[in-house]
């Protein structure tokens, strides 16, 4: 079996919109879309490396999230990986493109829309119920 790499992503919420980010050209998973985040590097702790990857990738801090999920993905081309999932809806600056071809704001319903990386499509499918509850509910994210 496939040693997997552990991940963290943060799924960033703001005015009931989630931002999304493109992988660009020539990456792995080229203009594949994601949620920002990376790999937790050895000696860090899974919080310390979502501060970090989100300051790297989008230039943000997080100030407040919860674990979403966590899920085990395996890639056709053998790749595996450990994601642990947060939820952040509070950050200090505004996101902008730093590691990225392209990030954008959706509303929930709208993840299905693009062309989602393979190991972040079953977190989309939940995320559209948990906002479609909590609309319903008049509950916040």
């Amino acid at each position: 079996m496939t040693q997997a790499v552990n991940v963290v992503v943060g799924i960033l919420v703001r005015d009931g919109m989630i931002l999304l980010c493109q992988r660009k050209p020539g990456q792995k998973y080229e203009l594949r879309w994601e949620f920002p985040g990376g790999k937790v590097e050895p000696g860090e702790t899974h919080e310390e490396a979502l501060v970090r990857e989100l300051r790297e990738e989008i230039n943000a801090i997080p100030v407040r999230w919860r674990q979403f999920r966590s899920d085990r993905n395996v890639y056709s081309d053998g790749g595996a990986f450990e994601v642990l999932y947060y939820i952040v809806d509070a950050f200090d600056g505004e996101p902008e493109n730093v590691e990225f071809y392209e990030i954008v704001w959706v509303t929930p319903a709208d993840l299905g829309n693009f062309d989602i990386l393979e190991g972040n499509r079953k977190v989309c499918a939940q995320l559209q119920e948990l906002f479609d509850s909590t609309t319903k509910d008049g509950d916040h994210v």
